[in-house]
C-alpha cells in the first residue's frame, strides 16, 4: 500500500478547518443581524394533519418526559399561591416538625417503619440549651448562639427566607441591595433572628431574615413585590410576565446564575423546612401538567444527597405513581453536580480515577443504598448536571461507575442507565477550549459506550454543541485532526449503540443565544443521524405551552406542536419515530409491573434480604449466570444477579459482548 503524504494530509485538514470556521462564523454573522432567511412555511394542512396526531397520541398517553428536574417544576403562580399563600400558613398552624429522633440510622426500607414527631408542645420553645437532649441537634453555628444565651433568637414554625437566599436570589451582594430591591417597610425587618427546624437536614439551625407571614404581609402592602416574587421562581420580564423574544435575550448564556441558583433558593429555603412541598408538586405536576396533556412516564433528575443520603426527604418521592385514566409513572435519577469536577485542562486524563475523589465517595455510599428495596422500586439511574461551562470532565466514563450500572442491570433493572447534560452550549468555532471541551466529552462518552453492555447505555442531555460538527461528519478520517476524529468517532458510536439526543426546544430557545431549533432537530435527525427525543426541561422556569387553532398545548405535547409549527418535524412518519425512541429510551425495565408501596405496603417491608431476594446462599443458576457474564464482558467478579431481567441483559450479552 502506498503511504499516505503528510504535507497533502495537513493540507487537506487545514482546507477543510478554514472551510468548517468560515461557514460558521458567516451563519453566525448573519444570525446576530437577524436577517437570515425566514423558515419555509409549513402548509397548514400538513401541520393540522400532524396536531390532529398529536391529540390521538395526547388521548392514547403515549408521551414521556425523560429530561426534566423535580425542583424546576410549578410556576410561579403555583409557588406563590398554592405553596406560600396556602400550604405554609396551614403547616404552621398545626404546630409541627418533622423531627425523627434516629434519623441518622435510617434508611430507604426502614424509614416506612418510623415515624416523626414534634420533640416538644407545640405551643412551647424548643429547649435548646446546652445540658438539653435537643441541644446535639443544633447546627455548630446555633450551639454558639445558645451558648451565649443571647436574647435575641426567636423560634418559628414558619418558614424563613434568609438574607443569603436573598442576596443570591437578587443578584445582590449587600443586606442594603437586599432591602432596596425588597422595598421592606421597616429596616430592621431583614435582621431578625430565628431559630428553625430544617427538616431536610434534621438540625435546629440560626437564620435571619423575614418569615412567610411578613413576606405576604408585604406583598399585600406592596402589590409591586409581585412582579419580584414571581422572578423568584420563573425567568419573566420586570414585570412578571413571559418575556419577549428581546426581553429574553437577557438569560441567554446566563445558565449561572439566572437559571440556577436565582431560581432555586426560595424552593430550597420552603421545603427545607416543609417536605410535605414534595408531595404537593408532585400532585399538582401529575394531576395538573403531566396527564392532561397525555404523558404516561416521567423520569425526574433529584439532587443526589435528597435521593441516597436523606431517606426522610426519599420518603415524600417514594410513591408518586398516581392513577388518572392512564397511569403516570414516575421514576428517578439520582443527580450528581459538576460543580465538585476540575474545570478544563487538556494536560488532564478525562478517565483518571484522581479528578474524581468525591464522585466515588458517593458512589461508594450509593452502592449500599441500592441494596434496600424501596430504592430499587424508583431509581432508574444517575445523571450528571450543573452549569457545563469549562466543565467538560464527568465520572461517568469510569470502571467503578460502568460497573455500577452493570450491576444494576444484572440486580434489578435491565434498563438502567446513564444520563448526561453534554453540549449544553453554544459552540463558538473560534474557541480552542471549545474544541478540547468536546474532545474531554467524546472520550467520556466513549469509555460509557464501551463499558456498558445491553440497551441505551446513556442519553445525552441537549448535545447541541455537536451541531458544530455537522460539516466534517462525513469527512474521511485521515484529513481530520486526532481531536476531531475522536468526536466524530464518538458521534458514529452513538449512532450505532443508538444513544438518543434529549431535545429540549422551549430550554435552549431561552438559555441558548442564536438557537435554531428547526435547524438542529434537522441536523440530529439528517445529518448526524442521531435519534433524538423531545423533553421538557424545567417546565415551571419557564413555560412550555403551545397555541394553536384555539386549543393550548402543555408539556412534552407543546414541544411537538412548537416543532410541527416551525417545521423542525415534517411528517407523521418522523413524530411515530421520535415517540417510539423515547419509549424505548426509557431506563425503567419494568414500567406498570413494579409491585406499588403503597401506604399498607409501607408497614409491610421488612429486611431488605426478604424483599430483593438474596437472602441465603445464590441459587446455581445465578452463578453460572454471572460467570458467563464475567467471563463475555471481561470484568471482574460482581455479586449474583437475581433472576428479575437477567433473560433480557444476558441475550444483549450475548450479542454486543
Amino acid at each position: 500500500m502506498a503511504s499516505r503524504n503528510p504535507t497533502s494530509k495537513k493540507e487537506k485538514r487545514n482546507r477543510m478547518i478554514e472551510e468548517l470556521e468560515t461557514t460558521n462564523l458567516h451563519a453566525q454573522a448573519e444570525r446576530e443581524a437577524e436577517v437570515a432567511e425566514p423558515l419555509p412555511s409549513v402548509p397548514s394542512a400538513h401541520v393540522k394533519s400532524l396536531m390532529d396526531s398529536l391529540d390521538n397520541a395526547i388521548q392514547a398517553g403515549q408521551l414521556c418526559d425523560l429530561h426534566t428536574h423535580l425542583l424546576g417544576m410549578g410556576s410561579s403562580e403555583f409557588w406563590i399561591e398554592e405553596i406560600i399563600k396556602k400550604l405554609i400558613p396551614k403547616l404552621v398552624m398545626q404546630k409541627r416538625i418533622e423531627f425523627y429522633e434516629d434519623y441518622a440510622s435510617l434508611n430507604h426500607d426502614t424509614i416506612f417503619q418510623s415515624s416523626a414527631s414534634t420533640p416538644f408542645r407545640g405551643g412551647d420553645t424548643p429547649d435548646l440549651s446546652p445540658n438539653s437532649r435537643l441541644f446535639a441537634r443544633c447546627t455548630p453555628e446555633l450551639q454558639k448562639l445558645c451558648q451565649s444565651a443571647s436574647g435575641s433568637l426567636h423560634w418559628t414554625f414558619d418558614v424563613v427566607y434568609s438574607v443569603k437566599t436573598w442576596k443570591r436570589v437578587l443578584g445582590v451582594n449587600t443586606e442594603i441591595g437586599v432591602q432596596n430591591q425588597l422595598r421592606l417597610p421597616k429596616k430592621g425587618d431583614l435582621r431578625q433572628q430565628w431559630i428553625v427546624f430544617n427538616a431536610r437536614t434534621q438540625l435546629f439551625e440560626y437564620r435571619e431574615g423575614i418569615t412567610n407571614e411578613q413576606l405576604l404581609d408585604h406583598l399585600e402592602q406592596s402589590p409591586h413585590f409581585l412582579s419580584v416574587l414571581k422572578n423568584c421562581f420563573s425567568l419573566l420580564n420586570a414585570h412578571g410576565d413571559p418575556p419577549s423574544n428581546i426581553e429574553g435575550r437577557a438569560f441567554h448564556d446566563k445558565f449561572t446564575p439566572e437559571f440556577y441558583p436565582k431560581r432555586y433558593e426560595l424552593k430550597d429555603d420552603i421545603y427545607s423546612q416543609y417536605l410535605d412541598t414534595l408531595d404537593v408538586l408532585l400532585s399538582h405536576v401529575l394531576l395538573k401538567v403531566y396527564a392532561p396533556s397525555g404523558v404516561s412516564y416521567v423520569e425526574f433528575s433529584v439532587g443526589y444527597g435528597d435521593l441516597i443520603t436523606r431517606p426522610w426527604v426519599f420518603y415524600h418521592l417514594s410513591n408518586p405513581t398516581i392513577e388518572v385514566g392512564h397511569n403516570v409513572v414516575v421514576r428517578f435519577l439520582a443527580a450528581f453536580g459538576r460543580h465538585e469536577s476540575p474545570e478544563l485542562d487538556p494536560s488532564l486524563d478525562p478517565l483518571s480515577p484522581v479528578l474524581y475523589g468525591p464522585y466515588l465517595d458517593k458512589l461508594a455510599v450509593l452502592q449500599t443504598a441500592v441494596e434496600r428495596y424501596a430504592l430499587q422500586r424508583v431509581l432508574v439511574g444517575l445523571d450528571y448536571v450543573g452549569d457545563e461551562k469549562g466543565h467538560p470532565y464527568c465520572p461517568f466514563g469510569l470502571d467503578q461507575f460502568t460497573e455500577f450500572v452493570m450491576y444494576c442491570r444484572l440486580k434489578f433493572n435491565g434498563k438502567f442507565g446513564l444520563r448526561y447534560h453534554c453540549g449544553e452550549f453554544t459552540f463558538d468555532v473560534g474557541s480552542l477550549n471549545h474544541f478540547n471541551h468536546m474532545f474531554v466529552s467524546s472520550k467520556i462518552i466513549l469509555a460509557i459506550m464501551n463499558g456498558i453492555q445491553g440497551p441505551t447505555p446513556l442519553r445525552v442531555g441537549h448535545g447541541v454543541a455537536f451541531l458544530a460538527y455537522k460539516d466534517v461528519f462525513s469527512f474521511p478520517s485521515d484529513v481530520l485532526s486526532d481531536s476531531l476524529s475522536l468526536v466524530i468517532r464518538c458521534l458514529q458510536e452513538m449512532k450505532r449503540r443508538g444513544v438518543p439526543i434529549e431535545v429540549n426546544l422551549r430550554s435552549n430557545a431561552v438559555l441558548l443565544p442564536l438557537m435554531d431549533n428547526a435547524t438542529s432537530v434537522d441536523v440530529f435527525l439528517n445529518t448526524l443521524h442521531l435519534p433524538i427525543i423531545l423533553c421538557t426541561d424545567d417546565d415551571g422556569i419557564w413555560c412550555v405551552s403551545e397555541k394553536y387553532s384555539g386549543k393550548t398545548f402543555h408539556s412534552v405535547a407543546a414541544e411537538f406542536a412548537s416543532a410541527f409549527k416551525q417545521g423542525a418535524i415534517p411528517d407523521l412518519s418522523r413524530t411515530k419515530l421520535i415517540i417510539e425512541t423515547t419509549s424505548r429510551s426509557k431506563f425503567d425495565f419494568a414500567v406498570g409491573k413494579r409491585r406499588p408501596l403503597d401506604q399498607s405496603a409501607r408497614m409491610q417491608v421488612q429486611d431488605k434480604h426478604e424483599l430483593v431476594g438474596t437472602s441465603g446462599p445464590p441459587p446455581v443458576g445465578e452463578v453460572f449466570c454471572s460467570i458467563c457474564y464475567c467471563i463475555l464482558t471481561r470484568r471482574t467478579m460482581r455479586p449474583p444477579p437475581t433472576r428479575r431481567g437477567f433473560a433480557s441483559l444476558l441475550i444483549w450479552t450475548l450479542i454486543l459482548g
